[in-house]
């Protein structure tokens, strides 16, 4: 490691936290807007072993603000795992990757998190957060849940985002609330269950994968804040790491909500129970 490189960040965190970071196998899912920027952000800061997981192909609309994605990729129909890999590569040529172009929940994608010490989950949809979350919970691993937020309630648009992260001591995203569990519903449905669905009361299932604005610079804040917790957790600099924060744009601060986790909480209790839990066995 060219400790040269590190030399500014360095004075921050150190020579021990320079290589715990190196050490650290983090696994990214979702490599849309957010996902794009984590990994940038992450190969910059000296992390080396990548997993990265998106089934997805770079499109016209990802432009505005997929970080390395280029017209010719749009032409092509590039994996957003390429384009992310080349990105980490341009920065680091020595950079460990394991791409899974293709959903988490296969054999692959459950070995490529299995094999990671943290997970950024960087996904749009409830469903795929609650299953991250059950594999964190069960693999009791250190679980950076990543969303933004835009609201209208016709008085005025409001916009920004959260940052939740789950430990073993800080509760997950069911039991913070955080899920909206109609959509959960909805995702983790079967083909047969949506068509069902729109026979009955007229609900297209494209309706069902709708998905709200995404801005580069939003993105880049949301994906700022996790890399910066990141580090602070990695380096020790700050443990227990902050629970969940909460991004308001038009007011321009970061709160850290004192919201508590509710007991009983059935994913919780399946911490560290592994295969026992898994969705693939």
């Amino acid at each position: 490691m060219d400790l040269e490189r590190f030399d500014r960040q360095l004075l921050l965190f150190g020579r021990e936290g320079q290589e715990k970071i190196a050490a650290t196998r983090v696994a990214i899912v979702g490599l849309g807007g957010i996902g794009s920027h984590v990994a940038q952000q992450l190969a910059y800061l000296g992390v080396r072993r990548f997993a990265l997981l998106d089934g997805d192909v770079v499109t016209i609309s990802n432009l505005n603000r997929h970080i390395g994605s280029t017209e010719e990729d749009v032409a092509r129909a590039t994996p957003k795992v390429q384009v992310v890999a080349r990105t980490i590569r341009s920065l680091d040529p020595s950079a460990e990757i394991v791409q899974v172009d293709d959903s988490f929940v296969t054999p692959a994608g459950f070995a490529a998190l299995a094999d990671s010490q943290v997970i950024f989950g960087c996904v749009d949809r409830d469903g795929a957060r609650l299953l991250l979350t059950e594999f964190a919970c069960a693999y009791d691993q250190p679980y950076f849940d990543l969303a933004t937020d835009t609201s209208d309630d016709e008085q005025r648009v409001g916009f920004g985002g959260r940052l939740m992260i789950r430990t073993s001591e800080q509760g997950c995203a069911y039991c913070l609330d955080l899920l909206d569990l109609e959509e959960v519903r909805r995702d983790l449905s079967s083909v047969e269950r949506r068509a069902e669905e729109y026979a009955m009361y007229g609900v297209p299932p494209d309706a069902l994968d709708q998905r709200g604005p995404s801005i580069v610079s939003l993105n880049g804040i949301l994906a700022s804040l996790a890399v910066m917790e990141f580090i602070l957790f990695i380096t020790g600099i700050a443990r227990p790491p902050k629970r969940l924060l909460r991004y308001d744009g038009l007011r321009g601060v970061v709160i850290e909500s004192k919201d508590q986790p509710r007991p009983g909480c059935p994913y919780c209790a399946q911490i560290g129970k592994g295969a026992a839990v898994d969705w693939l066995r």
